[in-house]
């Protein structure tokens, strides 16, 4: 499978350095796209992908099947509808962006009638094929705790949901407790991984999510918890941080496994 990458950052070249390690399975990098070009430039000299020079250079290379989005809510608003429409999928990093409903609705619309598809890794959000089950089975409550360290975080050192964040303070504090709608709409770029919680299970409105700063930790860690009739489930996962990646590692795996899956002949897991 042949895909280009949009966005050369942090997360976007660890993405292309796994593809060319062999990580995504039988996945090609065939060009790379950034507003920096210098960006661009390093994935492509470390990868040996092209450098795309514009957006149409992706839309109109007939060899590109599968746009990879690593960029800003921004990119999948302003380009998610073009790569589509040029009969190509999309794998969407930047999820908060489908909680902007006129955006979903004319993302999918495109979609079906380009016969194309739209993807979105599980990124930081360990327990997702559970939380896909339980929506079929009839999901009755899912809620998800963000408990990071202080430095993962810049937000976390302003002035947040109205509370003054104390740096000195060494016990863990509370900064938002809402649903993922409430949440998102103010700052959809900083839950992406809520919000593929959201779409995958129990939809925006009836998913609860807090947010807690924790000094006492070295990992970010994710709780999740999603509960039907017969049975519920309760997945932690805990992702390094460093201060050169503002996302846990864990999401670029699950992009590369996804990449992976898209491209054999088998796909274990829901």
């Amino acid at each position: 499978m042949n895909v280009s990458i949009i966005g050369c950052g942090k997360i976007g070249m660890l993405i292309s350095d796994g593809i060319k390690r062999g990580e995504a399975g039988e996945t090609t990098l065939i060009s790379a796209f950034d507003r920096h070009a210098d960006r661009a430039a390093l994935v492509a000299a470390r990868t040996r992908a092209q450098v795309a020079t514009s957006i149409q250079d992706i839309l109109r290379n007939p060899r590109v099947e599968l746009v990879v989005e690593a960029a800003s809510i921004t990119a999948v608003r302003e380009l998610g509808p073009r790569i589509l429409h040029a009969g190509k999928d999309l794998l969407i990093l930047s999820s908060g962006a489908l909680l902007l409903r006129p955006l979903l609705k004319n993302l999918l619309s495109v979609a079906r009638q380009r016969g194309v598809k739209i993807y979105v890794p599980s990124g930081a959000a360990a327990g997702m094929d559970a939380i896909k089950a339980g929506r079929v089975s009839g999901l009755t409550s899912v809620s998800v705790e963000l408990r990071k360290t202080p430095g993962s975080w810049k937000e976390f050192m302003k002035d947040f949901g109205g509370k003054k964040i104390d740096r000195g303070r060494r016990q863990p504090i509370t900064l938002v407790e809402s649903k993922v709608d409430e949440l998102v709409s103010s700052s959809p770029g900083m839950f992406n991984s809520v919000a593929a919680i959201s779409l995958a299970g129990a939809g925006p409105i009836k998913t609860a999510v807090r947010v807690v700063r924790d000094p006492s930790l070295a990992r970010n860690v994710t709780r999740i918890h999603a509960v039907t009739k017969s049975w519920e489930v309760l997945v932690e996962s805990r992702n390094d941080w460093s201060a050169k990646i503002l996302e846990g590692t864990l999401t670029v795996s699950s992009v590369l496994s996804k990449l992976r899956d898209l491209s054999g002949p088998l796909e274990v897991g829901s």
